[in-house]
């Protein structure tokens, strides 16, 4: 899998640039320290995958946490991935973004402990289970 990485980003939103680059940096960390990964940007949308991965893929997401699904797929079948940095300009003038920053950082954040809890149980039930034994 190929994953476009966004070197810029601009106001999309009326929200500071910054917070969206936080946006981005939280989930990328979160998944990093969960599942003992390397990625700089896995909200981007921007991926190029194999006919194969594609066909392994369950696509159970609707929205945004899409990319966040993809990613774990990828991590746990061991596909190896490649970021490439791209340039990330403005939205264009007259679009709108799709996105509802609280709502949808929120459902990307359950997605993801979702698929922690499916991908890795002994941890996500180990520590609990140690401390209430």
């Amino acid at each position: 899998m190929v994953v476009a990485t966004r070197l810029q980003q601009h106001n999309t939103d009326g929200l500071p640039a910054l917070f969206i680059r936080s946006e981005t940096g939280w989930c990328s960390k979160f998944i990093n320290a969960l599942f003992d990964a390397q990625f700089s940007d896995v909200l981007s949308g921007y991926r190029a995958f194999s006919r194969r991965f594609v066909k392994t893929m369950p696509v159970l997401s609707r929205g945004f946490e899409i990319e966040s699904e993809i990613t774990l797929h990828a991590l746990e079948h061991r596909v190896p991935v490649l970021e490439v940095p791209i340039a990330y300009g403005a939205r264009p003038h007259g679009s709108e973004s799709k996105l509802h920053t609280l709502q949808d950082g929120y459902r990307v954040l359950v997605t993801i402990v979702r698929l922690y809890k499916d991908y890795r149980p002994l941890r996500f039930f180990g520590l609990p289970g140690a401390v209430y034994s």
